[in-house]
């Protein structure tokens, strides 16, 4: 889930600031809790705020160096204000980069999900609370505290758009199954098992935040060839698929599970042909 999807499923859990004794009540003014309670429950903290979070304002003071520019702010940055005083603050988290939308409790949000828990921008907020407000800045941590990296990387992979322009694309073909097509050559080749679908998509989507193996880029090195436009590769590619096709075709449709032998093998006698 993004993070805003993240913001909304809290939401609809805690639409009421829970109070001592479980008595509900409205999460205006609550706006530290609020920050707290979402990160702890959609993420966790890694590590755990150090500094005094009895108040927004004290959070920011522990929160080292504020950078004013929220539209430098990376998704869930933490974005803090003073309100005329120096106890008095307000919080808020990112969404998306920049300051377009914070996940807060206030009675200014423009979007409400609750009773004052919802979505609103950096200068909306700066203008409803004006002239008390003063947008103090962003920082990835939240007094020393920082939301679970894993956690945080997922969430903001899901921002990320897929490519637009994607060099081949995975089609399932009426009565034939599953295959992968170059949109540059049009080449097309049958993809074999479930675990090749997974790795070409992975290699397709990835934007440098998912990890692969050698073994598994070879074997998505075999398919690439096989629909890319250099032709002596093309055929020794595709010879190598059809070579294997029989095997895995005994396996049944595409949906079925794969023997990891199989695939193991198959990557290996990629391996062995001294395909580089």
């Amino acid at each position: 889930m993004t993070p805003e999807e993240h913001a909304r499923s809290y939401a609809r859990a805690f639409p009421h600031f829970v109070g001592r004794g479980g008595a509900l009540e409205t999460w205006d003014q609550k706006c530290g809790s609020l920050v707290f309670r979402y990160i702890d429950r959609e993420f966790g903290w890694s590590p755990f705020p150090s500094a005094d979070i009895s108040s927004a304002r004290r959070a920011a003071n522990g929160s080292g160096h504020l950078d004013p520019t929220a539209a430098n702010a990376p998704a869930l940055a933490f974005h803090f204000w003073d309100i005329a005083g120096i106890e008095n603050g307000h919080v808020g988290v990112g969404m998306t980069s920049g300051g377009g939308m914070l996940f807060m409790a206030n009675a200014s949000v423009t979007e409400d999900l609750g009773d004052a828990i919802g979505f609103a921008s950096v200068d909306h907020y700066t203008a409803a609370k004006a002239p008390r407000a003063t947008y103090l800045g962003w920082a990835t941590n939240y007094a020393g505290g920082r939301p679970n990296p894993a956690a945080v990387a997922a969430a903001v992979g899901g921002l990320r758009k897929k490519k637009e322009y994607p060099m081949f694309s995975i089609i399932p073909a009426v009565d034939s199954g599953i295959w992968v097509q170059s949109t540059v050559t049009g080449r097309r080749t049958h993809v074999l098992t479930p675990y090749h679908l997974g790795l070409l998509k992975r290699m397709r989507d990835n934007d440098g935040t998912d990890t692969m193996f050698l073994q598994e880029l070879d074997i998505v090195r075999i398919y690439l060839e096989g629909i890319g436009p250099d032709q002596l590769a093309a055929v020794s590619a595709n010879e190598l698929i059809e070579e294997f096709r029989p095997e895995f075709d005994k396996l049944g449709p595409i949906g079925n599970t794969t023997p990891l032998d199989l695939d193991e093998t198959f990557a290996e006698r990629i391996r062995s042909r001294g395909v580089q």
